[in-house]
């Protein structure tokens, strides 16, 4: 299983996840491997779909943290995405939104 961090999402008009910018985690040094790159949303369900571990990752007092864990969900209509499996104050997917 891998750990993937996400600093920055994209939302659609509906408020839903529509891409997102990750990399990969190495969970024994916190490390990032490799650069961050943009995926869409329905390729990061596919991830936790397969049981990977997606993280916000959040700045509190100047430091990157480790936030809530990202989830799969379905909608109504059939459509996959993803969100924030908490809503943590200072944590929450709003705080992650990427400006256009």
């Amino acid at each position: 299983m891998s750990i993937f961090g996400v600093t920055g999402v994209r939302l659609n008009h509906r408020g839903r996840v529509e891409s997102v910018v990750i990399c990969r985690i190495d969970g024994a040094s916190n490390a990032w491997i490799g650069e961050a790159y943009e995926l869409a949303a329905h390729d990061i369900a596919s991830l936790l779909y397969k049981g990977e571990e997606v993280h916000g990752i959040f700045v509190a007092d100047g430091l990157s943290v480790l936030g809530p864990k990202f989830r799969y969900v379905v909608y109504e209509g059939g459509q996959e995405g993803i969100e924030l499996a908490e809503d943590l104050p200072g944590k929450r997917l709003q705080d992650l939104v990427l400006l256009v």
